[in-house]
């Protein structure tokens, strides 16, 4: 069985690439700023995701589902800045993270324990994760991974 750093820290990778993954084929499909509801499916039909894009950011309700249809996610956003909350496949909370524009073309995605305690940061630039920092339960950094 998996140390929780562990499911945290896989639970993050896996969350940060899906988001990149996305967020780069809809780039390639539009070609241009998303503005407006947006849906996308398994090939069994059901939902994957949905919410709503203003002006090329996420704006308001957005939630992922597993293929099976629980709820594997959902967050609120501001112009794109958000908090989202994590779920096991049984509705069982795993983190929450928050999404913060920095600068331009730069990114922070916080993530915290059931606590509430900041355990891991990774800074991105152009979309691309380029610093990712972890923390102790004391909130001293404790290590940190270029890519």
């Amino acid at each position: 069985m998996k140390s929780l750093d562990e499911r945290f820290r896989s639970h993050v990778i896996s969350a940060v690439l899906y988001f990149f993954a996305t967020f780069f084929l809809v780039s390639l499909s539009y070609g241009e700023l998303l503005d407006g509801p947006f849906e996308s499916f398994y090939s069994n039909g059901q939902v994957k995701e949905r919410g709503a894009y203003s002006d090329g950011k996420r704006e308001g309700r957005w939630e992922q589902f597993y293929a099976g249809g629980q709820l594997k996610s959902k967050g609120d956003f501001n112009n794109g800045v958000g908090v989202v909350k994590w779920y096991d496949k049984d509705g069982q909370w795993l983190s929450t993270e928050r999404w913060v524009e920095v600068t331009d073309g730069e990114r922070r995605l916080d993530e915290f324990d059931e606590n509430e305690q900041l355990i891991q940061r990774t800074y991105l630039r152009d979309n691309q994760p380029f610093r990712t920092e972890w923390f102790d339960e004391d909130g001293n950094l404790t290590e940190t991974e270029y890519y």
